[in-house]
């Protein structure tokens, strides 16, 4: 059996595509650039597991005199890179829901900074 695909079959594929890109389904990022970025989720994973365990990780040297900067910096680069990865996602959300009104970066902060506020709960329970 020939499995070569012939021109006219290719342009008929190619056709046949291009008409489940019409339309906004959800699953198209066709000139969407507001999407998060997962190079960015996992570097706040990342920081996310120092700031549980302090100096696990090495990136950081943490000692007594300095673990108070240590976790200050990691809050707030937390809190803003969380915040803006989480305005995309809400942001296109909206534009799938059609939602011209929310005030996406603003959910966006509050969402965050309800993350990072359980950061001591849930260094209890570890």
């Amino acid at each position: 059996m020939d499995h070569d695909m012939g021109r006219s079959e290719t342009e008929k594929l190619v056709d046949a595509i291009m008409k489940t890109y019409e339309g906004d389904s959800g699953i198209n990022f066709i000139d969407v650039k507001n999407l998060p970025v997962r190079e960015k989720i996992v570097s706040l994973l990342e920081l996310f597991t120092e700031l549980l365990f302090p100096g696990y990780t090495g990136r950081h040297e943490v000692k007594r005199d300095n673990i108070r900067f240590v976790v200050g910096k990691l809050v707030c680069s937390i809190r803003q890179e969380l915040s803006e990865q989480i305005a995309l996602a809400l942001r296109h959300q909206c534009r799938m829901k059609n939602c011209p009104t929310c005030d996406c970066e603003k959910m966006a902060q509050g969402i965050a900074d309800d993350v990072v506020g359980a950061i001591p709960r849930v260094r209890q329970m570890l």
